[in-house]
């Protein structure tokens, strides 16, 4: 049946060719827009004349074309149905949610969402808002206005928040056959439908690069347990190769400053004495590198330093870092999302973007250039 037909009066005959428009506009509107599945039947052709108020020659015409063109495929006695692949249509127009919260760290979250809208302004054919007002910031989640919201949209791209909300806006997506991309990995065995910064290849490459210069006893400082920080001590687990003990793993109450002072002070008094570390954040890079100066150790000559965050600013602040490409991890997120509405809600596979290495005065000359040399290999 008809999906809110538009109210058209009767065209007269010699209207023939605005007919034929007004049929080509409600099929790709009503159907193909919407990408339904392969094999749906199209509606007879006397339903469409008497809902258009147009001639059944006109509606004729117009499946002959698509028929034509491959797009449908009809059996007599039994109508007209959507052809195998040409469901997928891609459509002249979508519109894209960002569900994005206050949780996320300034830099991490502006860049990434620059990058989007950057990559919107080179396909006209999206538009992208964020989801809903205030939704997603209040503590209670009013799931009637999040489902309202999720209705009213043709795809959604999430950035990471607290999992009860991802997981409403996952049933939601799945439920109303949204198509949904997310970013950073959701999870070590999916394989689909996200886009990542490469923190396993970061690990193997810093890892190397940290072996080949002399250090011997890295430590990986995290606060928090997530599949990025899972991936970045897979990475340097790799580089390490049959030397296991050549890392160490040191856990901190949380990601700030306090946090990784603490923690690294806790690990020089236990009689561990680094001569690398690899932070998870920024700011737990920092406290670390304090807490080994008070212990009288040189940074960089006996202490390498890697903050994990790629903040700009605290780079400037003399704390090498790796290098987010956030600018590119927009871009690729929203491809993905044109890929997923040109591909009908396919899922395509994860894209991983290359991270980069931003020398500061926490690591040595020696370290940069062998990571230079190394991606030129």
């Amino acid at each position: 049946m008809l999906l809110h037909p538009p109210s058209y009066q009767r065209t007269q005959l010699n209207d023939f060719q605005l007919a034929i428009s007004r049929v080509r506009d409600y099929l790709e509107r009503e159907w193909f827009a919407r990408q339904m599945a392969e094999g749906s039947k199209l509606p007879p052709v006397r339903l469409i004349s008497k809902e258009l108020g147009v001639s059944n020659a006109a509606v004729y015409a117009v499946y002959r074309e698509l028929q034509e063109a491959g797009r449908v495929v009809s059996v007599v006695g039994r109508g007209t149905f959507i052809a195998p692949g040409h469901a997928r249509h891609q459509k002249l127009h979508f519109a894209v949610s960002l569900a994005v919260n206050s949780e996320l760290q300034d830099n991490w979250r502006n860049e990434i969402i620059t990058g989007i809208l950057l990559a919107a302004g080179e396909h006209p054919e999206a538009t992208v808002r964020p989801l809903g007002h205030g939704l997603i910031e209040s503590e209670e989640i009013d799931l009637a206005s999040l489902r309202s919201e999720i209705s009213r949209i043709d795809g959604l791209i999430i950035l990471p928040m607290r999992h009860d909300l991802m997981g409403h806006l996952e049933e939601f997506c799945r439920e109303m056959g949204k198509p949904m991309v997310r970013i950073n990995p959701p999870a070590p065995f999916q394989t689909e439908n996200f886009v990542s910064s490469d923190y396993y290849r970061f690990g193997v490459e810093m890892g190397k690069v940290w072996l080949e210069s002399g250090r011997r006893k890295i430590v990986l400082l995290g606060g928090v347990h997530a599949p990025s920080w899972v991936q970045r001590i897979a990475g340097f687990q790799t580089a390490m190769g049959k030397h296991p003990e050549r890392m160490e793993l040191c856990c901190a109450s949380g990601i700030g400053y306090d946090d990784g002072y603490q923690a690294i002070k806790a690990l020089l008094e236990s009689g561990y004495q680094p001569d690398a570390v690899f932070a998870f954040g920024d700011l737990l890079a920092l406290g670390a590198r304090d807490a080994l100066r008070e212990a009288g150790y040189s940074i960089p000559g006996d202490v390498s330093i890697m903050g994990g965050t790629g903040s700009a600013e605290l780079n400037r602040g003399g704390l090498s870092t790796q290098a987010n490409d956030y600018l590119g991890l927009g871009r690729a997120t929203l491809n993905m999302m044109i890929e997923r509405n040109h591909r009908g809600g396919e899922s395509v596979p994860a894209v991983y973007v290359p991270i980069g290495f931003t020398p500061g005065g926490s690591t040595r000359p020696l370290e940069y250039t062998i990571w230079k040399q190394r991606k030129k290999l």
